[in-house]
């Protein structure tokens, strides 16, 4: 494997935390988009939205906070073969470009990510910074094929 990112990674800061995801798994980002809350969820989901006519279901990066923030959000819609959902995130996303970011090989001891699995960790100018393995991630959600 190669010491530094060899794709364009997008950059999420969220909660003290950084995270990435490979950007050939986004499809989109959309801006101030809907939530509809459905009762009975686990807290990671935040509700549905509609995406071109399609209700997907929208997760939260981070476990919301009570009273948080509500209505309109940024969402990442991310397709992961026959899947797609959107991101919650709590800002704007950033760039990583091929090659700035440097892989930590053996990287320390850090605090679960939830429902997100890890990939690998990475160094950038942000920070640590820990790429979302989209593939586990969904296949982990997935109740229902």
């Amino acid at each position: 494997m190669e010491p530094y990112n060899e794709r364009e990674l997008l950059g999420i800061a969220c909660g003290g935390r950084n995270y990435a995801v490979d950007i050939s798994w986004v499809e989109e980002i959309c801006f101030d988009i809907a939530i509809s809350k459905l009762p009975c969820l686990p807290p990671h989901f935040a509700g549905v939205f509609n995406y071109r006519g399609d209700i997907l279901p929208a997760v939260c990066l981070e476990k919301p906070e009570e009273g948080g923030k509500k209505g309109r959000v940024i969402l990442l819609v991310i397709r992961c073969k026959a899947y797609r959902l959107g991101i919650v995130i709590p800002a704007e996303p950033y760039m990583i470009p091929a090659g700035a970011a440097r892989r930590i090989d053996n990287p320390p001891e850090a605090e679960s990510c939830g429902i997100w699995k890890e990939k690998e960790i990475y160094q950038t100018e942000q920070g640590l910074t820990f790429l979302i393995d989209i593939e586990e991630t969904v296949s982990g959600m997935v109740v229902y094929q």
